[in-house]
């Protein structure tokens, strides 16, 4: 635009020019003036412009592609033939801007993200462009680092490969397109860096100038892990150990690497004699830690120990690790756990002495009153768990005292220790057995202690646990909860809690309790008993079916029962499989390491094949095992015909992964796994939650710590707290371990603080809550949709559904609820998509009260109804009203429901009533734990009566007494209690509960078998007599057979007998030839060395039930010749019999030919031959032939005589 405005006169022959830049092409112009175009160059012929007039025109041009970038300034200038005052104005410039492409290149984290040697990973490779302009010619460059290798790709563009650099041609890219993202699948190099990082570089270029190249690089980077490695150790590395002690050595083996492996375990440099090693072969997932155990034990009294050598080998690759080991033997027995202490201060004066030794030895101890010169040695039973009574012993003396203990390779003695014996406080009994508990959590016993003293004292009982496998503690009044003070001559029962849920089957262990009176002085009076605790296991009957096979995903369910067979509840059932041949792992879902089952009950649980993309088929044993014993289910697992394995994939699920287990709180470290699919990744998660449910299993647990940890990583906790309800932790992904292939497990381990191990609570219910952005797995499918439908139908994934509704069925909105007692809990959950799935329902409460996990058919870890119908109980402890919230969420929304209910405290009135017999118990009225409120003799009872107040506080209360049963025999069966009514008064009303009347049974000492047999004369007949010592000392019984004429018996006979063990004794009864058919009725009496006898009746039939002849009743035979007898057998029973026919030595050295037996109908007659070739010494060979039937009733057996004369080869 040309425009004068200073000028005065008209302006001629005005011309415009405008050169425009190289990078603009012309392309148009708009104007009224002739126009000219030579190159660059653009000229408009205006001519003639008045004053103050203006001119203007105008150009179109298109930036060239190879423009630079920035600023083009394109200057016109106007001339005239007419004279100008300023020339200065004539030229002006307009500047442009040139703005081109911008390619973003875009690669992200490699699946999986950690690489292994030999096995291929795949990247995400993407291009966009960003810029206001096309660009052309774009190529895409990536650039593998030097140990990854290409090998496929699913870009739609060409590929041309040059070494390291792929190069794809993708053309013009208009300004906003992007490309659909496509894969690159590299192969690990053997020559990978273990444990560094390689990164993938990925550069986008173009013909196009670009105003932002930083963006054209991306770069993913991948660490290198191996596929297989492990480390090992021994736990311990050097074990010290008395000849023939058990001792124990522990092969640790963590699989760090990848991929799961086998390792084989081999021990050198040990006489093999010396130890058993289990399993020689562990199965790990990757970064699971695994044991085999070295059980020692030496018997040789000159074996010297020394160094010994561990191999670990791994299977897959063959590496190895060589673990140094020493055993250091000694030939005397250790003693430990020597009670009582030095200076013990003994309330009673019957004292146990009592400690262990590692080995069986004898049990010695010798005792002098301080200031005498000899020693009395008292005696016990060999063992290792040693205990001796000695008592009386005189009040208020001083005793000097020491252990001796002698194995078969040698002696060890204590120091002298002293012990003085006072008045005080003492345990009723010197022991206490308790040797039929179950194996499981929290069994009350009672012990029983007394104030003898005529001052009142403080109490505080304490018991010694050497062993790990069994949790016992005291709890309430005379625990470390309540001390309590005992009055003159008051007796008070205390109760023991004891946790058998670990312990060994039929094992008796020995523990010694400890009484402690006024701790708080200076020198405390002590007391202390032995009591020995058995989990009795009698039978255990476990059960595995498979109850489910879909063909298509490969999921089994399957069901194990603990049957009405077993006499124990399984609380440490785990369920383990091995790949017998193939490659590929399992899912069990839930997790089973440490689960509980009750008689009679079962519970489901799925089998989930993890495959890789190489998986062919594989062979698997499952294993489901508890309180020793085991059962198996062997199956295959392969794609169906047609399918193939495919990577599925679905995106925003939350994955829910349960550990099944239960464990007691008590324990001071607990660590349970849980294992995750081998799809899950770390780089694919927005979030993770800890949930761990824990149930107050007694009311009067006392607060305590606990700390929980995710892989060794400390995630939260709870601080001096009752704990009852759920408890969330969030947790860094990072934490979480990841797997190549195969299960990853998690180890989720809870460390507690308590002041006493009898209380404890239990962990129900363990689970990881993780929101992944997406989720891949490896399936047989018969096409990706198939792949992505199996693993979108996955039972442990949530998919995101948009809507959520929870409706809170129980209770109802405004229930009263009686705090202290369990509630149902009911809900319901559906959601928008329909899809049937099993949510993870939170139940809280408000005003303190705990809350608590809902299940899918309102029991723990039984299966799943499927039926959106959830529920559970709930004990809120806390009165007042309360708010009830139960909420099922995803990753992206919750649905929530809550009701409000009043909890109330209520006080209940209990009158007791208890009658007993009169004739026969005697009640100790020292011995009640709560005095009776009244007592009323009548002419066939006793009746004792109680009233008392139960609370919230004090919501049990155990009344219990001794009584006396005079002259009670083996066997005998008397009644102790004639019956009980227990009435009670509370909110919600009356009520009355009435017990039966009470018998006991005396355990009988002997039993015979079978009660009757029958024989004939001249027979001979068996039993068994079965005794039974059920006492805690070996003892020798004495047995005898009375009633049956004399010569019939044995004569008495003394059988030792150990501790709680049972002896059979097989008995012959030879009934004379004469011997009158009849009845004889006869006992097996045994009598112990304590004086207690016992018997058990049996009969004797004695009946002609066969006869036997052998004629002729003498023979002569010379040398070599044959002498013939006929045998004739009757059957003088009513049935068919086939007898045994045998020959005593009286021909020993002929050769005799005789049937070995002979079938004689009932009622009949059969005859044979005997036929004896005479080659024995001249002289006369009496014999016998005897046809002999047995049957478990019956024993018929004769014998006949008869006589061979050899003659001949005498000297003449």
């Amino acid at each position: 635009r040309l425009r004068v405005n200073d000028g005065a006169v008209a302006a001629a022959g005005v011309v415009l020019t405008d050169t425009l830049p190289a990078s603009l092409v012309f392309a148009s112009q708009q104007s009224t003036y002739p126009f000219t175009r030579d190159g660059q160059q653009l000229t408009w012929q205006v001519g003639g412009l008045a004053a103050g007039g203006e001119a203007s025109v105008q150009i179109v041009v298109q930036v060239a592609a190879s423009a630079p970038l920035g600023d083009l300034v394109n200057r016109a200038g106007a001339a005239t033939a007419t004279y100008e005052e300023d020339l200065a104005d004539n030229v002006g410039a307009a500047t442009t801007r040139v703005i081109g492409a911008d390619l973003r290149a875009q690669t992200s984290p490699p699946s999986p993200a950690v690489g292994v040697a030999g096995h291929a990973v795949t990247f995400t490779v993407g291009l966009s462009n960003q810029g206001l302009a096309a660009a052309y010619d774009v190529v895409l460059i990536d650039t593998l680092p030097a140990h990854l290798h290409y090998v496929t790709h699913t870009a739609p563009y060409p590929l041309t490969q040059d070494g390291q650099d792929l190069v794809w041609y993708v053309g013009d890219l208009d300004a906003g397109e992007q490309i659909p993202s496509y894969e690159l699948v590299v192969l690990v190099g053997d020559g990978a860096p273990l444990e560094g990082s390689v990164e993938n570089r990925v550069e986008a270029d173009s013909a196009t100038a670009e105003e932002n190249p930083a963006d054209n690089v991306a770069m993913a980077s991948i660490t290198i892990k191996p596929g297989y490695r492990f480390d090992s150790w021994l736990q311990p590395a050097t074990t010290a150990t008395s000849i023939g002690a058990p001792a124990t050595v522990r092969v640790k083996v963590r699989n760090t690497g990848t991929f799961a492996d086998g390792f084989g375990v081999a021990v050198s440099g040990l006489d093999p004699t010396w130890y058993t090693l289990e399993p020689a072969v562990l199965q790990l997932p990757s970064g699971a830690v695994g044991e085999a155990t070295i059980a020692l034990l030496v018997g040789d009294c000159a074996a010297l120990g020394g160094p010994f050598e561990v191999r670990v080998t791994g299977a897959a690759e063959g590496s190895e690790e060589l673990l140094s080991g020493q055993l250091d033997l000694r030939r005397d027995p250790s003693i430990a756990n020597l009670a009582p202490a030095n200076g013990a201060m003994m309330g009673s004066n019957d004292v146990v002495f009592a400690w262990t030794t590692n080995v069986t030895a004898t049990t010695s101890v010798f005792l002098r009153q301080s200031g005498a010169t000899a020693y009395t040695e008292y005696t016990g039973a060999d063992g290792t768990g040693h205990s001796v009574l000695v008592g009386p012993l005189q009040r208020n003396i001083t005793y000097e005292w020491y252990a001796h203990s002698e194995s078969v390779c040698g002696i060890e003695e204590s120091s002298v220790r002293t012990v003085t014996i006072e008045n005080g406080l003492v345990f009723t009994q010197r022991s206490y057995d308790f040797l039929f508990l179950d194996r499981d959590y929290d069994q009350r016993v009672n012990l029983r202690v007394r104030n003898t003293d005529s001052d009142p004292h403080t109490l505080l009982l304490t018991i010694e646990v050497p062993t790990a496998d069994l949790i016992v503690g005291f709890i309430g009044s005379g625990s470390s909860d309540e001390e309590i003070t005992l009055q003159p001559g008051e007796t008070r029962d205390v109760t023991l809690a004891i946790h058998a849920q670990d312990a060994e089957p039929n094992v008796i262990y020995d523990l010694v309790a400890h009484l402690i009176a006024d701790d708080d002085t200076a020198e405390p009076i002590i007391d202390q008993a032995t009591v020995h605790i058995r989990a009795f296991v009698e039978e255990v009957e476990i059960q595995l079916e498979q109850i489910d096979h879909d063909p298509e995903t490969l999921v089994r369910t399957f069901r194990v029962v603990n049957t009405e067979l077993s006499n124990i509840p399984l609380t440490d059932l785990a369920v383990s499989y091995e790949v017998l041949s193939g490659q590929g792992a399992l899912l069990i879902a839930p997790t089973l390491n440490h689960a509980r089952l009750g008689i009679g009950e079962s519970r489901l649980f799925s089998v989930i094949p993890v495959l890789d993309e190489g998986f062919d088929s594989m062979q698997v044993r499952l294993t489901v095992s508890a309180a020793g014993e085991e059962v198996s289910a062997t199956f295959d697992v392969a794609c169906e015909d047609g399918c193939s394995v495919r990577e599925g994939r679905v995106e925003n699920v939350m994955m829910e992964a349960r550990s099944g287990d239960w464990y007691c709180t008590n324990r001071p470290k607990i660590t349970t796994y849980i294992d995750l699919p081998g799809g899950f990744r770390r780089a694919s998660v927005a979030s993770v939650e800890l949930r761990v449910t824990i149930k107050s299993m007694w009311a009067s647990v006392r607060p305590h710590n606990a700390v929980f940890y995710v892989n060794g990583h400390r995630v939260g906790g709870y601080y001096n707290v009752i704990p009852n309800g759920v408890y969330i932790f969030h947790v860094d992904p990072a934490y979480l371990n990841e797997t190549a292939a195969g299960v990853s497990r998690n180890a989720i381990s809870i460390y507690t603080s308590h002041m006493n191990g009898g209380h404890y609570v239990v962990s129900t219910d363990i689970a990881l809550s993780i929101c992944l952005t997406e989720y891949t797995e490896w399936v047989c499918a018969v096409d990706q949709a198939e792949a992505d439908e199996i693993v979108y139908n996955r039972d442990y994934l949530i998919p995101g559904a948009d809507a959520i509704t929870t409706r809170i069925l129980q209770p109802r909105e405004g229930d009263r609820i009686l705090a202290g007692s369990e509630v149902q809990v009911s809900a319901t959950v559906t959601d928008s998509l329909s899809s049937g799935r099993i949510y993870a329902l939170i139940g809280s409460a408000d005003n303190g009260n705990s809350g608590l996990m809902l299940y899918d058919d309102g029991r723990h870890g039984d299966g799943s109804a499927g039926d959106g119908l959830y529920g559970s109980t709930w004990v809120p402890l806390n009165s007042g009203p309360t708010t009830l919230t139960v909420e099922a969420g995803n990753c992206r929304i919750v649905g929530a429901d809550s009701v409000t209910v009043l909890v109330h405290a209520a006080e209940t009135r209990v009158d007791l009533s208890h009658s007993v017999p009169t004739s026969g118990v005697a009640a100790v009225e020292s011995t009640f734990s709560h005095a009776p409120v009244a007592t009323t003799v009548g002419a066939e009872d006793v009746i004792f009566e109680w009233t008392y107040e139960l609370s919230a506080t004090e919501r049990t209360r155990v009344t219990s007494f001794d009584v006396e049963l005079a002259n009670m025999q083996p066997g005998e069966t008397r009644r102790v209690a004639s019956g009980t009514v227990i009435s009670y008064t509370t909110v919600g009303g009356q009520g009355s509960i009435t017990l039966p009347p009470l018998y006991v049974t005396a355990a009988h000492l002997i039993a015979i078998d079978p009660p009757s047999r029958t024989a004939n004369p001249g027979g001979e007949v068996w039993y068994e007599v079965t005794l039974y010592n059920p006492g805690l000392t070996a003892d020798t019984y004495a047995l005898t057979l009375v009633g049956l004429p004399s010569g019939w018996v044995m004569d008495p006979i003394a059988i030792p007998i150990n501790t709680n063990a049972e002896v059979v004794v097989p008995v012959t009864v030879t009934v004379s030839a004469d011997a009158a058919p009849g009845a004889y009725d006869f006992a097996a009496v045994v009598e112990n060395s304590a004086g207690g006898r016992d018997a058990a009746q049996a009969r004797l039939e004695v009946a002609d039930l066969l006869e036997i002849a052998v004629e002729p009743p003498q023979q002569t035979a010379d040398s070599g010749e044959t002498a013939s007898y006929v045998v004739t057998v009757t059957n003088l029973e009513s049935v068919d019999r086939t007898y045994d026919l045998t020959i005593d030595d009286g021909l020993a050295g002929n050769d005799v030919d005789l049937p070995s037996t002979l079938v004689v109908a009932a009622s009949s007659s059969v005859t044979t031959t005997l036929q004896v070739r005479a080659l024995a010494e001249t002289g006369l060979h009496p014999f016998r032939v005897t046809a002999t039937c047995e049957t478990p009733e019956k024993v018929a057996r004769a014998s006949a005589e008869s006589e061979l004369t050899r003659v001949g080869d005498e000297l003449g």
